[in-house]
């Protein structure tokens, strides 16, 4: 099963996202709910961590949070675990959703990662990728399971990359 994971660095306390139509548990303690990548939450030091969960888990505020419904399915059926995708439904909620949390963050960063349990062992982290990067990777079926992104702002600097 995959498990989504946002972090958005240096915020000292969560915002309310609970009129998102799926789960999002939300803490100020970086704690993963997979050891995959708790070594690269343990370097930020601070921020607040997302966990991203299917609608049904909603209110769950002591299990751990599956993402298997907001996954395309078509990707899903496929079991195809390379290649992350969200469901048709789900896309606008979850662009929304980070985009309040780059701005959220002091700093204008957050990270994005998953985990799908059985899926490939190849872990992968990314460089820095603006926003609109990393929706154009998810649209082209360019995003991974088993992998950590940082997503920043856009800046200046940034668009000239």
């Amino acid at each position: 099963m995959p498990t989504i994971e946002v972090v958005c660095v240096a915020q000292g306390e969560p915002l309310d996202v609970s009129s998102l139509p799926f789960a999002v548990l939300a803490e100020n303690k970086l704690l993963s709910h997979r050891a995959l990548f708790q070594s690269d939450f343990d370097k930020l030091q601070e921020g607040c961590i997302y966990h991203l969960g299917n609608p049904s888990l909603r209110g769950d505020k002591d299990g751990l949070f599956w993402a298997y419904e907001l996954i395309s399915e078509a990707i899903a059926e496929q079991d195809e675990e390379d290649c992350l995708k969200f469901n048709d439904e789900f896309v606008l909620h979850v662009k929304k959703m980070l985009s309040l949390l780059l701005v959220a963050s002091p700093v204008g960063q957050i990270t994005f990662s998953s985990d799908w349990q059985f899926g490939t062992e190849d872990v992968q982290r990314f460089e820095a990728i603006t926003e609109e990067k990393f929706w154009e990777m998810h649209d082209a079926c360019n995003l991974r399971f088993n992998a950590f992104y940082k997503i920043e702002r856009n800046t200046p600097q940034m668009e000239n990359q």
